[in-house]
């Protein structure tokens, strides 16, 4: 969203965009219990990583693992499952078929099924 043109005497500030307004990597001031920064110091120093790189991470997994309401994500319980050995990772992704069934004569899927199979 561009602001509207105005005339601009020499001096004054120029409106700008929304989009010049706003960088791409976003900076936040966060606050922690005494507690939680302690431990966030304990951690950076035993992993070598630094304080900012742990949070980032700890931001990305909880995107990741939950959905916009706090829900625990689909993709974060099928995680779960495959950790566990319980499921098993899809050998090729996704791909949308090339041709689509058909049945002959009219028929449909249903049909193709033995009638004790059927819902």
């Amino acid at each position: 969203m561009v602001l509207p043109s105005t005339s601009i005497s020499p001096g004054e500030a120029v409106p700008l965009s929304v989009s010049q307004r706003y960088r791409r990597d976003m900076a936040i001031n966060l606050r922690l219990a005494p507690e939680a920064e302690e431990a966030l110091r304990e951690r950076a120093a035993i992993t070598g990583r630094s304080q900012q790189e742990l949070l980032r991470a700890a931001v990305d997994a909880l995107l990741e693992r939950h959905d916009v309401e706090g829900a625990p994500s689909a993709a974060s319980e099928s995680h779960q499952l495959i950790s566990r050995g319980r499921l098993h990772p899809a050998r090729v992704a996704y791909r949308r078929p090339v041709q689509r069934y058909t049945a002959p004569n009219g028929g449909r899927s249903s049909d193709a099924l033995d009638r004790d199979e059927r819902l």
